[in-house]
């Protein structure tokens, strides 16, 4: 990861410890932990507009919601709905 850091950066641990970092550059992207922050995974693409400013909740069933918005002129809100594990990010139908 950038030894700056990400931009607008956002977290949330699930409900089975993995640290979730969700940030608006590169595009809308996340990175995960599996050992309280030590070490990242690598970029993972959410989508690929910009001024996203994410947003993310864990969802009753496991799952967790990311929002965020699309910037300019007709943005519109959009979200997407996954599932980290120990193996990666599993993007599921919302």
């Amino acid at each position: 990861m950038d030894v700056l850091g990400p931009h607008c950066p956002y977290l949330l641990r699930t409900p089975d410890n993995i640290i979730l970092l969700a940030h608006r550059v590169p595009s809308t992207s996340l990175h995960y932990s599996l050992d309280e922050c030590e070490t990242w995974s690598d970029n993972v693409a959410v989508d690929s507009v910009g001024g996203a400013y994410p947003s993310m909740v864990n969802l009753k069933d496991g799952t967790a919601l990311i929002v965020y918005y699309e910037e300019g002129s007709g943005s519109s809100i959009r979200a997407k709905r996954l599932r980290a594990t120990r193996s990666g990010i599993e993007w599921l139908p919302p």
